[in-house]
């Protein structure tokens, strides 16, 4: 018997293994056709298991999100037989949350399995029963299966229904040969993978010991198949905000400064999301696609571990775009060790290009960020609004009689009489159910009306209670349950997104909304804000092993000047950047000296203090960084006139070595000219290198990309001239 049921359990698995992809949200699906059921214990491939016992217990999985899983099997038209999955979680807000993670990952460029909420309410989920009832009839081998099933289908209010992904958990991918295009095609996809991960604080798919992650590889799955994906309407989501807003705050969006609008790097700067595209096959093998499963977003984080993240992430992110080797430890641990395993096997295998291409991939996943945040905070603040006005409304209707103050939180909790009106004797159920979960999770009101960011849940408990015995309170809650979901929706289907939230109608849009805007999206815009200050930093060029140079970023970036070992920085610019960090005061010894960035300006005068203070550095034997606010033309001067006065070079030979290591040094040509007469008195005669002065450069709207002019005044006058908005 034993053997019997292993063999029943391994056709399962290769009758989902050979079973055609099939599009859920397709007008083709249909549940007439479903001819069977299996739980994931049947599809589990039991090779590796039989070599160790032959029991049928050998044979369980675990689920790894929490939740019932079937796998259902349709025969199609052709023949063929196509399979989708059916999920029931604890609660439906968890099966709301999930659906919300997949939404994410798709607008991250993420591969995820297609999903949707099928609800109790709908059409559908009477097709369901009735299929389920039709294969129990018609297959008696699945008919324990379709007994729970309707078990299920009959205590669930929605479950969530995704494609079958066929392939296999990453780590146990064996390729007949990994080429390099593999490879980097892998390492891309696990960079988007782990800022998902980092947006909905994951610690259960990849495996990373800075972040405390204990990692699930089953939650990461390899398919060579081109995952069926909803294809991102991004004309829809070109903002009016394009490159003019930053990902930092979580309460408002304040322009970019301009030292990170034009710095050279591309880490956070862009308008339009862009989804992982399925590629092409590479030349002689197949594509590879890693498929993220069990993604929800969470509800808060313990407190203890929100501060544990507002000390990790933006040094985390910082580490990884700026430091290789940190890169390139993190890429083989995430993947499980699968890359390092087979580099070792590969000799031919560049892991250079490997992180290279992970690194693409996290930056990638950073430009969709952007516009992402930006409709996120955009839906946080309409659910805000809509949700302030409905405390309003509900306060103006609240019993004259009535105060919080009234009764203890345990009488408040204690069953109230339900009206007339609404007694089973009548054969009407009351107006709201769902209310009672959230009633029994009411505390003092006192207490936590003193606490701002829960006032809303307070408030929403109390009118909870009061839905049980106030038929006005009942409408007004009616009313806004449509508002909130109709508002909600509507702004959702502009912007191409589906929140899993909002769509449902019905009696919950109010619970909904609050469940979405407070307990879900306030901590993932804290989350991507975390990343943000990790993406506004830069690190600082290396001239001399006691000398760097670069912005204002590279000075705010600590955790990357402790690692590359940097003790004294001298500042041009304290006017533009203010008062340094704390952080910054306390790890580095720090000088300033104020010098403007103009033509006329005397930096001769400053180079003897500034080469002093540089050279006192290489004696105690640190390192220096010198920054200006960009990095462009204060730096680069003081660093030319060091390298001339201290070190003996020319100007040539000191403008080489500058633009070598930092490319984009470029001093005005006032500086330039002060240059030129030191090198001139150092070495005699005419200056090494002929500077040519630079035509000022046209000034192009960044709003219309007209030429308005050459100075800073004619573009201001033409922005409040053609766009006083």
């Amino acid at each position: 018997p034993a053997a019997q049921e292993s063999s029943t359990f391994e056709s399962v698995h290769e009758r989902l293994q050979k079973a055609a992809d099939i599009n859920i949200n397709s007008s083709d699906f249909k549940w007439e056709r479903l001819v069977s059921l299996h739980t994931p214990e049947h599809a589990n491939d039991t090779e590796d298991e039989e070599k160790e016992a032959t029991a049928p217990a050998s044979l369980e999985v675990n689920v790894n999100s929490g939740g019932i899983v079937y796998f259902a099997v349709f025969q199609l038209g052709n023949g063929e037989e196509a399979a989708a999955c059916l999920k029931f979680t604890p609660s439906r807000l968890t099966t709301q949350s999930e659906r919300l993670g997949y939404e994410l990952g798709r607008h991250l460029g993420v591969s995820t399995p297609q999903a949707r909420i099928v609800r109790s309410e709908s059409p559908e989920w009477s097709e369901i029963i009735r299929a389920t009832e039709n294969v129990k009839l018609q297959n008696p081998d699945c008919v324990k299966t379709c007994d729970e099933m309707l078990e299920a289908l009959e205590i669930n209010r929605c479950l969530l229904l995704m494609g079958y992904v066929t392939g296999c958990p990453l780590h146990k991918y064996k390729p007949p040969v990994l080429t390099q295009a593999i490879a980097r095609r892998i390492a891309g996809s696990l960079g988007r993978v782990l800022l998902l991960d980092l947006v909905l604080r994951n610690e259960d798919r990849l495996p990373c010991q800075q972040l405390g992650w204990r990692g699930n590889p089953g939650n990461l799955l390899c398919t060579e198949r081109t995952p069926i994906v909803e294809p991102l309407q991004t004309k829809k989501l070109e903002f009016k905000v394009t490159g003019r807003r930053s990902i930092v705050s979580g309460r408002s969006v304040p322009p970019i400064p301009k030292h990170a609008r034009e710095r050279t790097t591309t880490i956070t700067v862009g308008t339009s999301v862009e989804a992982e595209q399925p590629q092409r096959n590479p030349p002689g093998g197949k594509a590879l696609h890693l498929v993220a499963i069990d993604s929800g977003v969470p509800r808060r984080p313990p407190s203890q571990k929100r501060e544990l993240d507002r000390a990790q992430y933006p040094r985390f992110v910082e580490m990884l775009l700026h430091d290789f080797d940190t890169s390139s430890e993190v890429v083989k641990e995430i993947s499980s060790g699968y890359l390092e395993t087979v580099a070792e096997e590969t000799e031919k295998l560049d892991m250079a290009g490997v992180t290279n291409a992970f690194l693409s991939g996290f930056q990638a996943g950073l430009k969709a960020m952007v516009p992402l945040r930006s409709f996120l905070v955009k839906l946080q603040r309409r659910l805000d609004f809509y949700l302030k006005q409905f405390v309003a409304d509900i306060r103006e209707n609240l019993p004259s009689d009535w105060s919080p103050d009234k009764s203890s939180p345990s009488e408040r909790l204690s069953p109230q009489p339900s009206p007339p009106t609404l007694s089973s004797a009548d054969g009407v159920s009351p107006p709201l159910k769902l209310e009672r979960r959230f009633t029994l999770q009411l505390k003092d009101y006192n207490k936590l009306a003193k606490v701002r960011s829960v006032s809303h849940a307070t408030k929403l408990n109390v009118t909870n209670l009061l839905l049980q015995v106030d038929d006005g309170i009942h409408d007004r809650v009616e009313h806004w349950d449509k508002v909130l979901g109709s508002e909600g929706h509507k702004l959702c289907q502009t912007h191409d997104f589906s929140t899993g939230f909002l769509e449902g109608g019905g009696p919950h849009s109010v619970v909904d909304s609050y469940e979405l805007k407070v307990v879900r999206l306030e901590h993932v815009l804290e989350r991507m804000e975390l990343i943000a200050q990790g993406t506004e930093t830069e690190r600082p060029s290396r001239v001399l092993d006691c000398l760097y140079v670069g912005g204002a970023l590279a000075a705010k970036s600590v955790n990357i000047l402790k690692h590359v070992g940097i003790t004294h920085i001298l500042c041009l610019c304290p006017i533009e950047v203010g008062s340094p960090e704390p952080e910054v005061a306390e790890y580095f010894k720090y000088k300033t000296c104020q010098v403007l960035d103009i033509e006329e300006e005397d930096i001769a005068s400053h180079f003897e203090e500034a080469c002093g203070y540089i050279e006192d550095c290489e004696k105690s034997g640190g390192k220096a960084l010198v920054h200006c606010f960009e990095g462009k033309s204060r730096s680069a001067t003081i660093v030319l006139a060091y390298l001339m006065l201290a070190k003996g070079f020319t100007l040539l030979d000191a403008w080489n070595l500058l633009k070598g290591a930092h490319p984009r040094a470029q001093p005005n040509d006032g500086f330039m000219k002060a240059l030129g007469e030191v090198d001139k008195k150092l070495h005699g005669g005419s200056s090494s290198m002929d500077w040519q002065q630079r035509k000022p450069a046209a000034r192009l709207c960044p709003l219309c990309q007209k030429n308005v002019g050459l100075s800073s005044n004619s573009l201001q006058h033409h922005i409040n001239r053609y766009h006083p908005q």
